[in-house]
């Protein structure tokens, strides 16, 4: 028998995806299907919603439904906010001025409004400090997912969620 995957039974859950992920690149939708069923056990699991999604948020490009499931497990918004740059700074409590952030803070908002705005759907990805000489650097991960019909923000180390809406449907 072929074996799909290089793991053990010691391997750690981020091998196991990352393994799936891998062979997904290079194989059949087999394997993608076997990447989000990972993820929807290891939700009802138990396992931290917010260190899931900062593993897969890492791993490949997904398909609109892909970004539906994520959404489905999400946890409750903490707030509903509209897609001014006031507000999606809100959502950012804290920005570093390090030099391995994804970009300016300035740049970072622009960037997320023209995402909202144009309702693109995708998950993207930004990060405070990732340091890739001192892995102990705290960095704050920040995922952004948008699909046709909602768009979440997640704040990975503080366990947040917000809902993002256009201005006019806020309170609706």
């Amino acid at each position: 028998m072929d074996y799909m995957l290089r793991c053990t039974s010691k391997s750690t859950i981020e091998e196991l995806v990352k393994s799936l992920s891998e062979r997904q690149e290079s194989q059949s939708s087999e394997n993608h299907r076997l990447l989000l069923e990972t993820f929807q056990i290891l939700c009802k699991s138990g396992v931290d919603y917010y260190d899931i999604l900062a593993l897969y948020s890492t791993l490949s490009h997904y398909t609109e439904n892909d970004l539906e499931t994520f959404i489905a497990y999400a946890p409750k918004p903490l707030a509903i906010l509209s897609f001014t740059k006031g507000d999606i700074r809100r959502a950012i409590p804290r920005w570093t001025a390090s030099r391995y952030h994804s970009a300016t803070i300035d740049s970072v908002l622009s960037e997320v409004q023209g995402r909202l705005l144009s309702g693109a759907p995708g998950m993207f990805c930004y990060n405070s400090n990732l340091n890739p000489k001192n892995r102990r650097s705290l960095n704050d991960l920040y995922v952004l997912i948008i699909t046709d019909t909602v768009k979440y923000w997640f704040d990975i180390n503080r366990r947040c969620t917000y809902k993002f809406i256009l201005g006019d449907n806020l309170y609706d």
